[in-house]
């Protein structure tokens, strides 16, 4: 029988990466059109437990400019294999009549029928410390006659450039470390998953993910500090083995450069 991804009935190895991520360009991650605050377009917000009022980037929205990326990468390292649309029904009956393609085993997600829980968990990001927003009013343009349109001025709300968030990413039962190897079922697509995490980790340690509206105007870059953030991982079996090093150690030891 083929193997689809469905082995998390047992945990045999967890990833957490923990670390800090900074966005290098305006963020905006919005709250679609208003005026009762003084700007049209303003920025999602949470209070925290202390009663602070700050901006979020939410797990899901990180998590699906993951995916994309990861589905980007895979269709051009592996023109052999089949990479779903996941918003596509008709891809959805392919992979109830197939299997699940090699995003879904990683992401989660597949047919109707074979369905499949994801093995990335992506939480949502809180900055680090008070940020101030900044405000940018922009003019909407006729598409007709090519020029502003007349009375079309609207406020954006931002975060600002260098901002400094949270960043918290599980991995379940897809070992990209090898430091200590947990036995893996019988998966013929394990290596591919296991570089396709790599090169995501990459990409982000270089600033090459962005997130959030207006990405085609350059906003939403964000980059990982690899220096200050952690890989723990947790092999869980008969005896269990922990261990803690540095992105920046794995990252040097993946990639001849990653900077």
């Amino acid at each position: 029988m083929t193997y689809w991804g469905n082995d998390l009935d047992r945990i045999r190895v967890i990833i957490d990466v923990q670390g800090f991520f900074v966005n290098k360009t305006p963020l905006r991650i919005g709250i679609g059109r208003t005026e009762k605050i003084g700007v049209d377009l303003p920025i999602l917000r949470i209070r925290d437990a202390a009663g602070t009022v700050k901006p979020l980037i939410p797990g899901s929205s990180l998590k699906g400019v993951f995916r994309s990326y990861l589905e980007n990468i895979a269709r051009q390292k592996y023109p052999e294999l089949w990479i779903c649309n996941p918003f596509n029904n008709e891809d959805k009956l392919v992979e109830d009549e197939k299997d699940p393609c090699l995003i879904c085993q990683i992401m989660g997600g597949g047919g109707r029928r074979k369905r499949l829980a994801s093995h990335v968990y992506v939480y949502d990001a809180y900055p680090e410390g008070k940020v101030e927003t900044l405000f940018i009013t922009r003019t909407a343009i006729d598409r007709v006659r090519g020029s502003v349109r007349s009375g079309a001025l609207f406020k954006i709300e931002a975060v600002p450039p260098l901002v400094k968030w949270k960043f918290w990413m599980r991995i379940m039962n897809i070992d990209f470390i090898d430091e200590v190897e947990a036995p893996p079922p019988e998966d013929e697509l394990r290596d591919k998953k296991i570089e396709l995490l790599r090169e995501l980790l990459r990409a982000f340690a270089k600033g090459e993910i962005r997130v959030g509206a207006m990405s085609s105007v350059g906003y939403g870059v964000i980059k990982l500090e690899p220096e200050k953030t952690r890989v723990i991982k947790s092999v869980l079996g008969a005896e269990e083995h922990v261990s803690e090093l540095s992105l920046k150690e794995l990252l040097a030891g993946w990639f001849d450069e990653w900077k």
